[in-house]
């Protein structure tokens, strides 16, 4: 009997410490959502950092992050791709930050060149259009500090937002590190086309030459050709229309002379004209 009265306490004594256990634990967790649900851990503002071309308003709206929305639900990979779709954007970083705050940390595009359609006869700035490093047509030109950006003639049509070729912009600047200074004088214009092939316009004889690059690979050794050509072409008087580059055998194109009528050729007698009867 005694051992039946002692297991009897003993079964309680379990039942209240396990009660007290559920009690603790439910007010902690009432207390835990209370706290998580407060406006600490509500969105009270976005932030945006490192923008200098886009506004806040548009990076906000393109994060589409709602305020009163819970801090520790927002997605912030999903809102980072979100603004990584504007074309400025190069790369955007999210973190939340307490008490209620979203913070947008954003790398934008710079300029690498100016780029404008061939046979546009606009006056600067006008049919010029920034281009950033990796292909991207950011704006139209006329921002601080285009002026000392490189020009660069396309044949293909482009739009804002649009992407060329990610190569062309570091083969324009490796291009323009080759040329040589006793060259650069002469330089007047530079063209691309779509596959990235180069053609220069110099100056040359007194009349612009142009002179058909291909691609910037091997850019000093070209111009080193292009120079041994110019010397040699040095004692032919005839004016040349294109030099071109993009082949192993490089090619000289001449301008055509045409004869005037009543002229003689050289090394060649017009037979006498016969008179009509």
């Amino acid at each position: 009997m005694a051992s039946n009265t002692t297991r009897v306490p003993d079964r309680r004594l379990r039942q209240v410490a396990v009660t007290r256990k559920m009690f603790v634990l439910g007010v902690f967790l009432v207390a835990q959502v209370v706290f998580l649900t407060s406006a600490i851990f509500r969105v009270q503002a976005v932030e945006v950092v490192g923008n200098v071309r886009l506004s806040d308003a548009l990076i906000r709206s393109q994060a589409d992050i709602g305020l009163q929305d819970s801090l520790l639900t927002v997605p912030l990979k999903a809102v980072a791709r979100s603004v990584e779709c504007l074309h400025w954007v190069h790369h955007a970083t999210v973190y939340r930050l307490l008490p209620g705050r979203i913070c947008i940390r954003v790398e934008e595009r710079k300029p690498a060149l100016l780029v404008r359609r061939c046979g546009e006869t606009r006056l600067y700035p006008n049919g010029w259009f920034e281009l950033s490093r990796d292909g991207i047509v950011l704006a139209p030109a006329g921002w601080k500090g285009d002026l000392q950006l490189p020009r660069l003639l396309l044949t293909q049509p482009f739009l804002v937002g649009s992407q060329l070729n990610p190569h062309l912009a570091p083969d324009v600047e490796a291009f323009l590190k080759a040329i040589p200074r006793n060259l650069r004088s002469r330089f007047r214009a530079l063209r691309a086309d779509r596959e990235c092939q180069l053609f220069l316009t110099i100056r040359l004889r007194g009349r612009n030459v142009e002179i058909r690059f291909g691609s910037a690979t091997d850019a000093a050794y070209k111009f080193e050709i292009l120079q041994a050509l110019l010397t040699h072409l040095g004692v032919d008087s005839r004016p040349i229309a294109y030099i071109d580059l993009r082949y192993r055998n490089p090619a000289v194109g001449h301008v055509a002379v045409r004869a005037r009528a009543g002229a003689t050729l050289p090394g060649r007698r017009m037979a006498p004209r016969r008179k009509l009867e």
